[in-house]
């Protein structure tokens, strides 16, 4: 029970996390391609990769409120579904297309990179 108590506490955490990218992103960065879907996938790709590796004393807890909990609710499949989406009836297939490409191979860097971090 207390397990599960943690990935509410990381879920809700990485909730925050993300909404808060969400919101520089918007008010901050080009409008052309949804970067804060980017940035926050990539961020938790990266820290899903160290936690993988990682040995915590209390690993019970740290790594399922991390790896479920914080990355689960800090990134977003379903956002960059429907934000590729919306880009595909808008016609806009090249910007789609580099959507699909940035998350699949910054997320896929970002992973082997968290794991090298946490070796």
């Amino acid at each position: 029970m207390k397990t599960l108590l943690y990935i509410f506490i990381g879920g809700g955490t990485g909730s925050i996390a993300r909404y808060l990218i969400a919101r520089f992103s918007v008010n901050n960065l080009p409008h052309h391609l949804p970067f804060g879907t980017i940035i926050a996938n990539v961020l938790a790709s990266l820290i899903l990769g160290f936690v993988a590796v990682k040995t915590f004393q209390s690993e019970q807890v740290w790594k399922p409120m991390i790896a479920i909990g914080f990355c689960g609710g800090f990134s977003t499949y379903s956002t960059f579904s429907n934000e590729t989406f919306k880009l595909l009836q808008n016609a806009e297939y090249g910007t789609a297309l580099l959507h699909i490409g940035l998350n699949l191979f910054l997320c896929l860097g970002a992973i082997g990179l968290g794991m090298a971090i946490g070796r």
